[in-house]
């Protein structure tokens, strides 16, 4: 399954309400029934043979899972090393790391101090253990907060993060207002006072309009 923007999963018991547009229902050996609702009909859903995943587009393509024991500083160093694009598109490249998504691109970038513009080769060795770091702490930290909050699990927790969807507010760090920006036609959310560092191009964020 992959959910995209507005897919959305209901565990529920036989009569209990399904999700809003639900695109279909799959009804269990225990008795409960698995909802998926799509408002915009965006996600995908692929049916295969146990362990044929050949027909699942970009399934065998997919990089490494961030939250598994595979996911070491080496092999995040061999996967960083020689990029050249901006270090936002490389966390956010499937071929690569798998999966992180907007919201917690921004999330793991603001911990690591990084610019979403900074580019991947003129990163620090420093700042390339704290970006491996922030990915590692903020998806733990995430998931923490989406447990914690005991919501449905079709409801998205979005409560706790600290600059996605905050353009304009204050950083809860420095106080500076966060901004908003584009990257490979993505929105981005920072702060720019914390993620300055745009490795030497030059681009003073603090001085631009904030609008």
């Amino acid at each position: 399954m992959h959910l995209m923007l507005s897919g959305r999963l209901r565990l529920a018991v036989p009569g209990e309400k399904a999700l809003p547009a639900t695109a279909f229902s799959l009804e269990l050996d225990d008795g409960r029934v698995l909802h998926y609702g799509d408002e915009k009909s965006m996600g995908k859903i692929y049916l295969s043979a146990a362990g044929d995943f050949g027909s699942i587009p970009s399934y065998l393509t997919q990089g490494v899972d961030v939250t598994s024991s595979d996911f070491g500083f080496e092999l995040f160093s061999g996967l960083i090393d020689r990029k050249r694009c901006q270090t936002r598109v490389f966390i956010m490249d499937q071929t690569c790391l798998s999966a992180i998504g907007n919201a917690y691109a921004d999330e793991i970038l603001f911990e690591a101090g990084i610019h979403p513009k900074a580019p991947c080769h003129a990163l620090s060795p420093e700042k390339r253990r704290a970006l491996y770091d922030a990915v590692r702490s903020v998806l733990a930290w995430g998931i923490e907060e989406m447990e914690s909050a005991g919501r449905p699990l079709e409801d998205k927790v979005r409560g706790h993060l600290r600059v996605r969807g905050r353009a304009g507010q204050k950083c809860p760090r420095c106080g500076a207002l966060i901004r908003k920006a584009g990257v490979l036609g993505f929105a981005s959310f920072f702060c720019p006072v914390c993620q300055s560092d745009l490795t030497g191009r030059g681009l003073d964020w603090t001085k631009l309009p904030s609008g």
